[in-house]
């Protein structure tokens, strides 16, 4: 739905339809959306960059990178 708004560190499932914001870690899943979980933190690994990459981005974006278009990075 356009102008819905995805709390930092949430997780929507895959075919999840949302029809209202999604507030900061929680997983919401179905159709239509529903939150299934609350509290929840993740982290990913980063594979394939030196070390000089990682601290290159890290400086340009620090610990919270900012997601555009409503993709990971």
């Amino acid at each position: 739905m356009p102008d819905v708004k995805i709390g930092f560190g949430s997780v929507i499932a895959a075919g999840a339809i949302l029809t209202s914001n999604v507030p900061e870690k929680v997983v919401f899943a179905g159709v239509p959306a529903r939150m299934v979980r609350q509290n929840v933190t993740w982290s990913r690994h980063v594979y394939g960059f030196s070390e000089g990459e990682l601290a290159a981005f890290g400086e340009k974006f620090g610990a919270n990178p900012p997601v555009r278009g409503g993709h990971g990075l």
